[in-house]
């Protein structure tokens, strides 16, 4: 009899200490969808709160807008020190789908900007990823830069496979009321139409 409660002594310690095992899923962290890259125009996104919403809930986003930014090469401030390839190249691995590009106000001449475009284009086909590159304002000072660097564009899109372009020109054109005085950089009004432009061309090439 002793032993007949000693065992069941036993067992009982033993199912107290027997060890916890969890059948909760393990949570990893969700890759984000897209990775936003721009210049003080773009970074109207970071203080409009109702665009931020609504960009991640559609397609879960990092945002590397920096004022200053520049395409292949340092920035004009020191807080634009990384470009918006050096960017890229940073955030590898941890976006799947495609980079968006807003930069370029900044950049300084015509001659480097096929090469930004091929180069960035070229990064992203080595991380698996689609580029959607803005067209630019032509509007305010930078009107004549804008027109280049749109018609250089529209011919890299038919050479480069994974560049595709939204219109942002167009898409803006006529809504005066989505703009700062200088007819490029946006107030919060056009920062929301900007980012459901931007969601809306995520979405188009995500499902073709």
């Amino acid at each position: 009899l002793m032993g007949n409660v000693l065992g069941a002594i036993g067992v009982v310690l033993g199912l107290l200490v027997a060890p916890m095992v969890s059948t909760a899923p393990v949570v990893r962290p969700i890759k984000k969808e897209a990775l936003l890259v721009g210049d003080s125009v773009m970074s109207i996104l970071l203080h409009t709160d109702a665009a931020l919403t609504l960009l991640e809930k559609e397609h879960p986003f990092l945002l590397r807008s920096v004022p200053c930014q520049r395409l292949i090469f340092e920035g004009c401030k020191p807080i634009a020190k990384d470009s918006s390839l050096k960017m890229l190249q940073m955030n590898k691995g941890k976006f799947s789908n495609v980079v968006v590009v807003g930069t370029g106000y900044n950049d300084l001449d015509d001659a480097n900007f096929a090469r930004a475009v091929r180069e960035i284009t070229s990064e992203a086909k080595l991380q698996g990823v689609q580029v959607l590159w803005l067209t630019y304002r032509q509007a305010g000072n930078v009107r004549m830069k804008s027109v280049s660097y749109n018609r250089q564009l529209f011919a890299l899109a038919k050479k480069i496979d994974n560049l595709h372009i939204l219109r942002w020109c167009d898409i803006s054109n006529g809504h005066p009321e989505w703009f700062t005085a200088d007819s490029v950089h946006m107030n919060s009004t056009g920062g929301l139409a900007l980012a459901k432009a931007i969601s809306a061309a995520i979405g188009q090439l995500t499902t073709t």
